[in-house]
C-alpha cells in the first residue's frame, strides 16, 4: 500500500497545526512550517515521490509542547492520531506518521527512512546559517537566563549530532562544523 494523504487531507493537517500549534517563541507554527518545507525537500532529494506523509508529520510533531514535558512527542501522537482518524486518513497511512512524530523525540533514534527524513528536518536548523537565532529562541523559550550554561548545553547537542540522510548530511555538514566553531568562540567569550 503507498501512503498517501489527500490535499484536502492536508489542507485540514495545516489548518489544524495554525490553529493550535502552541503560541511559544520557537515551537510555534513557523517552525513545523519549516520543518514541513525541509521534510519536502529531503524525501525529494531522498528519491521519495510523495511526500505528503512527512509533511504531515511535521506540521502534527510538535502539537503538543509544554516547556520542560518529557512526553511532548507521544501527545502530540495521541492527539494526531485523533485528527487523522477525524479527517478519514487509513490507519495504513496513520501508523507511519505516528512514528516519525514519535522519532523526533531526543535523542532521536529513527527506524525508517521516513523517520530519518523527519528527524533531519526538525534539527535542520543545527546545519543552517540562522542556528544561533533559534538558539537563542530556544533559550528565551524555556526562561534560562544562565546563558554560559545553555550555550555550553547547546554545543554539546552540535558536537554529538550527525544528520542521518546522505542529502542533509551533504547539504548541512559544513553548517554544522561551522556552527560549533561559533558556538565555540562564544562560549570561550562570554564573562563567567
Amino acid at each position: 500500500m503507498e501512503f498517501k494523504i489527500s490535499p484536502e487531507q492536508m489542507k485540514s493537517i495545516v489548518n489544524y497545526a495554525y490553529k493550535n500549534m502552541p503560541k511559544l517563541a520557537y515551537h510555534n507554527f513557523a517552525h513545523v512550517a519549516s520543518v514541513a518545507k525541509r521534510a519536502k525537500a529531503l524525501a525529494r532529494a531522498e528519491g521519495i515521490e510523495d511526500y505528503s506523509v512527512v509533511q504531515a508529520a511535521a506540521f502534527l510533531h510538535d502539537i503538543v509542547y509544554y516547556i520542560g514535558n518529557k512526553d511532548n512527542e507521544e501527545k502530540s501522537a495521541i492527539e494526531a492520531n485523533q485528527l487523522l482518524k477525524d479527517i478519514g486518513v487509513h490507519a495504513e497511512t496513520i501508523t507511519p506518521i505516528l512514528g516519525m512524530i514519535l522519532a523526533t523525540k531526543l535523542p532521536t533514534v529513527p527506524r525508517t527512512a521516513l523517520e530519518r527524513i523527519i528527524c533531519d528536518a526538525d534539527l535542520d536548523n543545527l546545519g543552517r546559517d540562522d542556528f544561533l537565532q533559534k538558539c537563542e529562541l530556544l533559550r528565551k523559550e524555556f526562561g534560562l537566563r544562565d546563558v554560559v550554561s545553555w550555550y555550553t548545553s547547546s554545543l554539546a547537542l552540535l558536537k554529538g549530532h550527525q544528520y542521518y540522510t546522505q542529502s542533509a548530511r551533504k547539504d548541512r555538514t559544513l553548517g554544522l562544523e561551522r556552527n560549533i566553531q561559533q558556538l565555540t568562540e562564544l562560549v570561550l567569550d562570554l564573562p563567567r
